[in-house]
């Protein structure tokens, strides 16, 4: 309950704007919140920009050539809030491990941190608007550095509360008597988040460079696969050959991601780009984003998912959940953010609950990635083979 509690305050926030009552907040309440993102984003621009300027009256933040205009929602609001959601249901799950009301003081904390990164953004932007290209300042990047400093305050809270006494109650004694075990506990936090941490980061930096985000899909490959070199080991000991079940749900989930895909009749302009490339480059396009969809993606984000945040919210020693475990509330919370996660969000919330019942039943965690894996499969195929490029 108290996940989807949170669940429901985070998808209010983002409904929140839409409305008038909400417009007339961002413009008229948090007008000190504004003028004090303006003034900040100006100094941080002025100390790398001879030639920056700035208009209190009008909102107006350039350098050279190039400005934009600070609006309500520029002003770092959207983010603050986004960071008091997250920390609601943080301290939710892990309530019984941290200390009140000590860990409280992270919500000003986390909220600051991320204004403060937020002025740095608008800066940035400017600065990349007027020396390299108002294309990549106003697309990719006015967006997804926002999620980048979301994901950096995110896990820098979590890392902390867990590490510092002050946040964090007394772990107990290791049972086996191992002076190494919160060690290797920690290891195991690395082991199933280090692939999709990196994942995120190269997603969010391939989308900054919008429109020319899909020329850098190498960059998540090599990403995930260095996060995936560090455990290999780990990894060789989770993986048992996959059930026959397994394949036979990838299949079908990948035939219904195809037949939801409400954007087919529309030409998607990666289609486009892949329509300029020489057929040497297409096809190099082609195998390295095979690789990145049908094995790196899906090992990443079963992993994270299923591997961790569904046994997570089972018991923060999530080490010690047997993969059967069965919980409808990690089995909706998980699935749930992994829908969030694309943008068809209710067709893979519904994709990853039947890896987790995959997981599930067989007690292999191999058995969902398999899963995951032949689902991207089949899209990827029928993607190239009917120039259905929306599906990618």
């Amino acid at each position: 309950m108290i996940a989807a509690g949170v669940t429901a305050i985070a998808l209010l926030m983002g409904l929140l704007p839409k409305h008038s009552w909400a417009i007339f907040l961002s413009k008229e309440n948090w007008e000190l919140l504004i003028v004090a993102t303006l003034q900040f984003s100006y100094w941080i621009l002025a100390l790398f920009q001879d030639n920056a300027f700035m208009d209190p009256g009008t909102r107006i933040l350039g350098a050279g050539n190039f400005s934009v205009q600070i609006f309500g929602p520029c002003s770092g609001y959207e983010g603050m809030a986004l960071v008091a959601v997250f920390l609601v249901g943080y301290l939710c799950i892990f309530r019984r491990s941290l200390r009140f009301p000590n860990v409280l003081i992270l919500f000003p904390v986390g909220m600051a941190v991320i204004w403060l990164l937020n002025a740095v953004r608008i800066a940035l932007l400017v600065w990349i608007g007027t020396n390299v290209s108002p294309e990549i300042a106003l697309g990719g990047f006015h967006s997804q550095f926002g999620w980048m400093c979301f994901l950096l305050v995110a896990i820098t809270i979590m890392t902390s509360a867990q590490r510092i006494s002050f946040f964090a109650m007394a772990a107990p004694a290791p049972r086996s008597g191992n002076p190494d075990r919160l060690k290797v506990e920690t290891n195991y936090v690395l082991v199933f988040l280090a692939p999709f941490i990196a994942l995120m980061a190269a997603q969010i930096l391939v989308r900054a460079a919008s429109p020319y985000e899909h020329a850098l899909y190498a960059i998540k490959v090599v990403a995930v696969a260095i996060g995936l070199y560090c455990f290999r080991h780990m990894y060789a000991r989770m993986w048992n050959p996959p059930s026959s079940l397994s394949l036979l749900i990838g299949i079908a989930s990948g035939l219904l991601w195809i037949a939801t895909d409400s954007n087919s009749i529309t030409e998607a302009p990666l289609g486009s780009w892949l329509a300029q490339l020489t057929p040497v480059a297409f096809v190099a396009w082609l195998i390295v984003r095979a690789i990145g969809s049908i094995f790196m993606v899906p090992i990443a984000e079963e992993l994270a998912f299923r591997g961790y945040l569904y046994r997570v919210i089972i018991s923060t020693r999530f080490e010690e959940v047997d993969f059967r475990t069965f919980s409808w509330v990690a089995l909706i919370v998980s699935s749930v953010l992994f829908g969030f996660m694309h943008d068809r969000w209710l067709s893979a919330a519904f994709a990853g609950a039947v890896y987790a019942l995959l997981m599930c039943r067989s007690g292999q965690i191999s058995d969902a990635i398999a899963a995951h894996m032949v689902t991207n499969a089949v899209v990827f195929g029928w993607a190239v083979a009917l120039h259905q490029w929306s599906l990618l």
